[in-house]
């Protein structure tokens, strides 16, 4: 049956990630959409309709914003409700309605304060204290979404469905503004403003190579690699995930990703007893960190780069895989125990003391 969203609510909760595994924003989101999804849309009211409703109060402290994206009956609510006085968060919604992703990423720039946000809340990441930081917070929302249909200068127009689309929608949020506000955000000392970002750049650039390219030659690898160090255990696997992206669409890219000492970050999230008791979803934290393992050391055909896979072992990758299988889960354990037999053939082999062995 359908049913369709009029009220305060959050963004569904299963996203497709990499290799198919499922992204949560929060369980807390996913039960807030659950319970406001369980009610009818009134009789004669249309969807599309409810932003504008909703953007009527705009001028109260309290913002409570919902916009459809995507075509009836799989458009997919996304809904923001936040404190704040000022005409940027005016611009904030009206962008947010209309879905202009060229306003939203001039937005990146405001320090305008956002009193309180209200929801969504992430599971991880510091509550966005400024309209940009909501802009960031806001793009990283709807290309986690990345709804298989999208609308189209406020009405619903159809795309093409499937991957394609989800790629074409990503590539048009990331406008060149946002992109070159949200990497100025990586290098920035305000928390919220660096966590938004890389949330945000995770999505944007999963499944989508023009984004992933164009953000390495704008400069992100190596701030994204810097995060791969910070304390907080999401925000390093967010980086480490975003950085995967971008190097494997080249191998001047992955190489490069070496060279900046890439590899070091990868390795030390293989750590089972790494603090990953943040994570909604710890076990699937770990099966994210061997993936980037095993995707940095193998080429695009699925090759293994002996000296990649040979600076990997270096680095302690086969002690620590080797205690990761048994501790992981059904799924950790077969994908530990894949790389962790590649690492160490090549070790023992030591083929990888050639730069251009294969």
């Amino acid at each position: 049956f359908r049913v369709t969203c009029t009220g305060r609510c959050l963004p569904r909760e299963p996203v497709p990630g990499p290799r198919g595994k499922h992204m949560p924003w929060s369980l807390r989101q996913a039960v807030f959409q659950l319970w406001c999804c369980a009610r009818s849309t009134p009789a004669g009211s249309n969807p599309s309709t409810v932003a504008a409703v909703a953007l009527a109060g705009a001028r109260r402290q309290r913002r409570k914003l919902t916009a459809y994206f995507g075509v009836v009956p799989e458009a997919c609510p996304i809904c923001i409700e936040y404190e704040a006085v000022g005409r940027d968060a005016d611009e904030f919604d009206r962008a947010f309605e209309t879905k202009n992703w060229q306003a939203m990423g001039r937005l990146l720039e405001s320090d305008e304060p956002v009193d309180r946000l209200v929801e969504p809340k992430h599971q991880w990441a510091e509550d966005a204290r400024t309209v940009g930081a909501l802009a960031a917070m806001c793009i990283g929302l709807v290309a986690c979404l990345a709804p298989n249909k999208a609308a189209d200068d406020g009405d619903f127009a159809e795309r093409p469905e499937g991957a394609a689309a989800e790629t074409e929608i990503r590539a048009e949020i990331l406008t060149p503004e946002a992109r070159e506000q949200l990497i100025v955000f990586l290098g920035c000392e305000e928390v919220d403003r660096v966590q938004a970002a890389v949330i945000a750049l995770n999505y944007l650039t999963f499944d989508c190579g023009a984004n992933a390219e164009a953000l390495y030659h704008a400069g992100a690898l190596p701030l994204l690699i810097k995060h791969m160090d910070s304390p907080v255990a999401g925000l390093r696997g967010a980086a480490a995930s975003t950085s995967r992206h971008i190097c494997v669409q080249h191998d001047d890219f992955r190489e490069a990703f070496v060279s900046l000492g890439g590899m070091k970050g990868f390795v030390s999230q293989l750590d089972p007893q790494s603090d990953h008791s943040e994570m909604h979803d710890p076990e699937g934290s770990m099966l994210e960190a061997v993936w980037n393992l095993e995707d940095v050391t193998t080429d695009s055909q699925g090759n293994l780069i002996e000296r990649y896979a040979s600076l990997a072992a270096e680095l302690g990758a086969i002690e620590k895989l080797t205690r990761l299988k048994k501790v992981g889960d059904s799924e950790v354990t077969p994908v530990a125990e894949r790389v962790l037999a590649a690492l160490a053939k090549v070790h023992q082999n030591g083929n990888g003391c050639h730069p251009k062995s294969r």
